[in-house]
């Protein structure tokens, strides 16, 4: 008999007119031969026929199908259009099938890839004919039981328990099957095992599964037809890899998902790996490689370095090196997805959407097409899939607002927001897309994304929910809040003139105001400065006129109070208190009051949504103009280089009162009061803002006054909080909360798009 070239193929039969795959095959040659071979000068052999296959050999679904092997005795040939029947039932037609001289390949046998199946009762006939028709080769089986083998020896044709499918029908033939070799130099090894894949690298579907990589070591692409994979010695041949081809220096991904499919160009091993399972490869030529899947943390690969296999950060698809991994961690990121996390309001910042106090994202179609966020997540935690948007068209330059109250239904997430979580979201395509920390924004605001000359980055701000973040969106945010119905128009929360009682005796007040056409009761409106308890301040069931003004005191205290007004028994901080105007469960109106002067109102201005500091106070009167903001103070000394001094005295000057701090943050009442002039020894940055009273504070003013540093260089300053360099949460130098345990710390502070 002529020695075997070593070899399986895996082949796909197509349907001659629609092209359906029927069968398969493994192939242990490389090469394509061109199909113009004269059908009649083939030499073909069946050379072995497993009609009970239990566990010698899977095709790529992971099937233990009957097979028969074919031996080219002849010429290189192509076996397109040839066809296999049991006298029956005939397949169809094979598709581009090269059969090279000496070149073995196995043909699987089922009714889903061939019409028809073996009986290992035996007395059937099995045809492999032509294009013409003719009969090349044929066998009648004999019985056989589980795992034997109707196999061609030189003598002719016998049942034997050897099975050798690839292989030369010989002892040496079996135990290469069976033992086989170790490849001292493969050309494709396994160089990644991913076997607690729990968040990092998904399927197309979006499925996490076991992944092992293979990486092709050559200068030359490499076809994985006749490969196999497997987690047992015993049965190296479990899994034959499909025609997928692996570029030079490359790296392919296979899923150990049990699916065994090839689809879309991702390959599905027909089996799962565990932990401390030994995987291997093994070549068309029968030798193998192996890799041990250890104990490895969630989201952690064991990677073959230079050193063996180690556990690392996953790098699926590039090199097991530090520039390796962070290339993959950018792959796993769509920078570019326009659909972004554009603002966040906790339940804690006295702001309520929708008439209650509850968490909310606002997310921003930031292109110029059309979203569909059908197949797009969010989530707040470790699962990225954790809530799935629902459908909606969002066209560009448009919101929508994801409310994250726990319920799970509709546009309510299944989660509630706190403090240092990461907001995440993910794309369609199963990649990450725009993330953000959730931070705690002042009482009265949001954290939302603001352009500027640097790209961005998340700030405190008016809350713009459902409207783009700029004073066009602000302003269209409070116009449909207002609904047309009673409104907060002026509240003071430090007062001593006006509206005095008795002995002079004064108290905090808020004034209502009555847009609409109609007259509007009282009847189940309550006033309340606690989110937590929303019929605080039951009000009177008197009725507010069209076009009415109506106060209402807020004290504890009654005693000595104008007579003629109705009393809540609450007040406000003079530090800064929220209010709200509650009916039927739900906040109507509300404002967050900051901190005020001794009689200084805050309300609406004639004709104005937005709340302001006023110029006067008018109980029961409309509201008049906003006040002006204090001027910014300045700096009479220049900021700048001074080298070779002793001290630098720094003259500052401003109307009303300057307040200041040299350590960065940002000014407040409560900082150093300026007095006269600062005297500085080393370099420091001076932030200062003026208190002018009638007026709103001025603009802070930061100077940077650079001190013996003898730099040889221009210099630049650039003044920020230094939270936002050292904060856990939100400082850019530090990982924070949602940092990765390894290199390069995906998720950390300096990931985020505020760097």
């Amino acid at each position: 008999m002529r020695m075997k070239e070593m070899g399986i193929a895996l082949v796909l039969l197509v349907a001659l007119l629609s092209a359906v795959a029927v069968g398969l095959a493994i192939d242990r040659a490389a090469s394509s031969t061109e199909i113009g071979v004269d059908p009649e000068v083939v030499d073909l052999l069946i050379t072995e026929v497993c009609a009970k296959n239990t566990d010698i050999i899977e095709d790529s679904r992971g099937k233990h199908s009957d097979y028969i092997e074919i031996y080219n005795r002849g010429g290189d040939c192509n076996l397109h259009g040839f066809t296999l029947s049991d006298g029956k039932n005939t397949s169809a037609p094979f598709g581009d099938t090269p059969l090279k001289a000496g070149e073995y390949k196995v043909f699987f046998i089922d009714k889903d890839l061939t019409g028809f199946s073996l009986s290992s009762a035996g007395g059937e006939t099995l045809f492999l004919y032509n294009r013409d028709g003719s009969t090349v080769a044929q066998i009648t089986l004999s019985p056989m039981g589980e795992n034997q083998v109707m196999e061609w020896l030189d003598t002719g044709y016998a049942v034997t328990n050897r099975a050798t499918p690839g292989y030369p029908n010989t002892e040496e033939g079996y135990l290469l099957l069976t033992q086989g070799l170790p490849d001292e130099n493969p050309a494709v090894v396994i160089s990644e095992l991913l076997v607690s894949n729990r968040y990092a690298f998904p399927d197309r579907s979006g499925q996490f599964s076991d992944v092992i990589e293979l990486h092709n070591k050559t200068e030359a692409p490499i076809s994985l037809k006749g490969y196999y994979l497997s987690d047992n010695f015993e049965n190296r041949f479990r899994y034959a890899l499909p025609d997928a081809v692996i570029p030079a220096g490359g790296y392919l991904a296979v899923f150990c998902d049990g699916r065994g499919v090839y689809e879309a160009g991702e390959i599905h091993a027909g089996f799962s790996v565990s932990s401390e399972e030994t995987l291997y490869l093994t070549s068309p030529a029968g030798k193998y490689t192996s890799a041990s899947a250890g104990e490895t943390a969630d989201d952690v690969s064991l990677s073959l370095t230079e050193n063996g296999f180690e556990n690392r950060s996953v790098s699926i698809g590039y090199p097991n090196t530090d520039e390796g991994e962070l290339a993959f961690a950018e792959s796993r990121i769509d920078y570019e997805n326009p659909l972004v996390i554009s603002e966040i309001l906790l339940s804690g910042g006295e702001v309520p959407y929708g008439g209650v106090y509850v968490d909310v994202v606002e997310l921003y179609n930031n292109g110029w097409e059309t979203i569909n966020t059908k197949g797009y997540y969010l989530s707040d935690g470790e699962d990225p899939y954790k809530f799935p948007l629902p459908e909606a068209i969002l066209a560009p330059g448009d919101c929508l607002v994801v409310i994250c109250d726990g319920k799970g239904e509709g546009w309510n997430a299944n989660f509630g927001l706190a403090q240092g979580e990461e907001l995440r979201m993910v794309c369609p395509d199963h990649r990450y897309g725009d993330s953000a920390v959730v931070l705690e924004a002042a009482d009265g605001c949001s954290m939302m994304w603001q352009d500027d000359e640097e790209g961005g980055a998340f700030r405190e701000g008016a809350v713009t929910l459902g409207y783009p973040n700029t004073e066009e969106g602000r302003a269209a945010y409070l116009q449909d809040l207002l609904a047309d119905t009673l409104q907060i128009s002026e509240v003071i929360s430090s007062n001593t003139e006006s509206l005095p009682g008795s002995y002079g005796t004064t108290c905090d007040w808020v004034e209502l105001y009555n847009p609409t056409d109609a007259p509007i009761s009282l009847e189940g409106w309550y006033l309340t400065d606690d989110s937590d308890e929303l019929t605080k301040g039951k009000l009177p069931a008197e009725t507010v006129q069209p076009g009415e003004y109506y106060v209402i005191f807020l004290s504890k205290d009654t005693e000595n109070l104008r007579k003629g007004f109705p009393v809540v028994p609450f007040g406000l901080s003079s530090s800064g208190d929220s209010l709200c105007l509650v009916y039927e469960g739900a906040v109507k109106d509300w404002a967050f009051v900051p901190a005020l002067g001794t009689n200084v109102s805050y309300g609406r201005p004639d004709g104005e949504s937005e709340f302001s500091v006023l110029a006067s106070v008018t109980p029961n009167a409309s509201n008049g103009m906003a006040a002006q903001k204090a001027e910014t103070p300045s700096a009479v000394t220049a900021q700048g280089v001074y080298n070779d001094i002793e001290t630098l005295s720094v003259v500052l000057e401003g109307e009303g009162k300057i307040y200041y701090t040299t350590d960065c943050t940002a000014p407040t009442a409560e900082s150093t009061l300026y007095t006269g002039p600062i005297t500085l020894s080393k370099t420091t940055v001076i932030r200062a803002f003026s208190v002018a009273e009638g007026k709103t504070d001025s603009d802070v003013l930061d100077v940077t006054y650079i001190i013996n540093e003898n730099h040889s260089l221009p210099v630049a300053s650039l003044v920020t909080e230094p939270d936002n360099l050292w904060d856990y949460y939100e400082g850019i130098y530090v990982e924070g909360p949602g940092a990765s345990s390894k290199f390069p710390y995906t998720g950390a502070n300096f990931w985020k798009k505020w760097e």
